[in-house]
């Protein structure tokens, strides 16, 4: 801890619990996470989480050339480094495997070439998950170019530093050149998603077919930090919508359905996570979302012939109308945890 950290206070534990009571409630069963700069605050979040029975994966901010407090750029990385690897040490894999590390360098922007060679290091060591953003706006991408002039484009700075693995997630992507995505593929790195924030943000469309032709995984993810959405249905319309505005300008551009949409939330996004878990079988980790049906249908089911409707048509029904009162349970690893259909408040 710097002379600025402050050990976690009641109020940030009240603050952490809301925000898994909120991803409960929006039937999130996996959480994949960013946390703050400060290794105590990522400590009770693992904690909290521990004790809960949630699965979640979750890595401390890393950055050396940004606000950390009032470190400078040296004790920032060497301090930086440190807690990362004691929490990588600590909790990947933790609680019977419910618990992961993501090491976190937060992006190319705000991390030197040390940072992000030495954060390679830990997550090789522990075998941890990578997370990063890569790609959202061109603003970014030109302080990319011009901070790291050695490099042949973006995703090259993080390729060099031993960044891009089968374990690295990759927030955006959305202005990659050809290069790049050859690249991405090459060391079978995974794409997060995050429509509702790229609406939101005013950054960009992601071009998903280009991902799917050269052989990407594509998952979905919420962005919340930037981005509105914490429910995974509306990520999911955005997503679809998102595709649907670009066939408006380009006819060759392939649909999204419903399917494929609920694809990327729940099978491709466990794959990304070493995990069986979004597909009903024998065998898989039973992480389960129970939906009351009538929620989600006009007039609360009373005109609707429910035996009628196929398997198809019930997911269509929740990717475009599904919100956080129609959910009964969430199920992580066999266990179900009620949940509150009321209002709730993130607000501390």
């Amino acid at each position: 801890m710097s002379q600025d950290s402050r050990p976690p206070t009641k109020k940030t534990a009240e603050a952490i619990t809301l925000f898994f009571d909120e991803a409960l409630a929006n039937g999130t069963t996996t959480l994949v996470l960013y946390g703050a700069i400060w290794e105590d605050s990522c400590e009770l979040a693992f904690q909290i989480a521990e004790r809960r029975g949630l699965r979640v994966v979750l890595g401390k901010v890393m950055m050396d050339d940004s606000s950390y407090g009032s470190l400078p750029a040296d004790k920032a990385l060497r301090l930086s480094l440190q807690q990362t690897e004691r929490l990588a040490e600590k909790w990947h894999g933790a609680n019977d495997g419910l618990l992961g590390y993501a090491v976190s360098p937060r992006f190319a922007v705000a991390c030197s070439r040390g940072m992000m060679v030495a954060a390679a290091r830990i997550a090789r060591k522990y075998n941890c998950f990578i997370q990063t953003h890569l790609s959202e706006n061109h603003a970014e991408i030109a302080i990319v170019k011009k901070r790291f002039p050695w490099a042949r484009d973006y995703t090259d700075v993080y390729d060099q530093c031993g960044l891009l693995t089968p374990k690295t997630i990759l927030g955006h992507c959305l202005h990659l050149a050809e290069q790049e995505i050859s690249t991405l593929a090459e060391n079978g790195c995974t794409i997060a998603h995050c429509p509702t924030s790229n609406l939101f943000l005013n950054s960009g469309l992601l071009p998903k077919e280009q991902f799917d032709r050269a052989g990407i995984r594509s998952c979905l993810a919420s962005d919340v930090a930037g981005g509105p959405e914490l429910n995974m249905w509306q990520v999911l319309r955005s997503a679809i919508e998102i595709q649907k505005v670009r066939r408006l300008q380009n006819s060759d551009v392939p649909e999204l359905g419903p399917l494929e949409a609920f694809r990327m939330a729940t099978s491709l996004a466990a794959a990304a996570l070493d995990q069986d878990t979004g597909r009903l079988a024998v065998g898989a980790e039973a992480d389960l979302l129970v939906t009351d049906l009538d929620a989600v249908l006009p007039c609360s089911g009373r005109c609707t012939e429910k035996p009628d409707l196929s398997a198809e048509e019930i997911l269509t029904l929740l990717v475009y109308r599904g919100h956080s009162t129609a959910h009964r349970e969430v199920w992580i690893a066999g266990k179900g945890t009620r949940v509150d259909a009321g209002p709730r408040s993130l607000s501390c």
